[in-house]
């Protein structure tokens, strides 16, 4: 917990009170929200176009952009985080690359 003294109110110092670490998200966590997500979009544009199509026996181009939105954001969130996954891997086998370089390297000197 944190204590974390800001406000000035009325002329006079506040102290503000917030708990910072009530709860700690891990990647596990965040990996679960975003693909959670990205299928939720997914979902409610194939939901909506097929009630659209139900209801008025055709889809308005509202519905289909809303649609394209919504395929648009899953394919960012599935696509950046197998990416964002690829390169950090790539990087780290770069720098480990890098270090044993420069250890071996001052070892012979």
């Amino acid at each position: 917990m944190a204590a974390i003294d800001l406000a000035i109110r009325d002329g006079e110092m506040v102290t503000l009170r917030c708990l910072t670490e009530i709860y700690t998200m891990t990647q596990d966590t965040k990996d679960r929200i975003q693909y959670g997500s990205a299928v939720a979009m997914i979902a409610s544009g194939i939901v909506l176009a097929f009630l659209s199509f139900i209801m008025l026996h055709w889809v308005p181009s509202s519905v289909l952009g809303f649609v394209g939105e919504a395929v648009g954001f899953a394919g960012g969130v599935f696509g950046l985080g197998v990416f964002a996954h690829t390169k950090g891997a790539e990087l780290d086998k770069r720098f480990q690359q890098l270090e044993q370089k420069i250890n071996s390297h001052a070892r012979n000197q």
